[in-house]
């Protein structure tokens, strides 16, 4: 089954995560990552297939590199 993991850097209800990378790293392939408005670090997807979106709310702010690598073939990150 897909999870879907709700990133708020205000720890706001429903969310599962403070930080990307913390969800990033909770998730696996297939997961969606849902970031709400607010500022977050850089984050690296290493070797799964995600989908990382910002909520309808309004558009994160990544302040750093945001990094894919060691993906299979096949494997997407959206």
């Amino acid at each position: 089954a897909q999870s879907v993991w709700v990133v708020d850097a205000a720890s706001g209800p429903g969310a599962t995560h403070t930080s990307i990378q913390s969800a990033v790293n909770t998730a696996v392939d297939g997961d969606t990552i849902l970031v709400r408005p607010g500022t977050y670090a850089g984050f690296t997807i290493n070797g799964e297939a995600l989908v990382v979106t910002a909520d309808v709310t309004g558009v994160p702010l990544i302040q750093g590199h945001v990094v894919v690598e060691n993906l299979a073939a096949g494997e997407t990150v959206v």
